[in-house]
């Protein structure tokens, strides 16, 4: 591969894709700039768990995307 006089292997490829690899996103990144982006601040929200019980748990989950585990719900 040539680009701008500069050869890359595939291994030169796959050590670049390890450093700019996100384990936890599962996403690789080649704009470090995204990591320094400032967005304002979501309103805070609370879940009515003592009135309403477990269920707003799990209705929060859903809705606003939390991911918990039927698990880390319970707990």
């Amino acid at each position: 591969m040539d680009n701008d006089g500069l050869d890359l292997t595939i291994a030169d490829l796959g050590s670049a894709l390890s450093a700019l690899h996100d384990r936890m996103t599962e996403a690789v990144y080649t704009d470090v700039s995204e990591f320094f982006a400032h967005f304002e601040p979501a309103k805070l929200r609370t879940v009515p768990l003592m009135d309403e019980g477990p269920e707003s748990l799990h209705r929060a989950n859903i809705e606003w995307g939390l991911a918990m585990s039927s698990e880390e719900i319970d707990y």
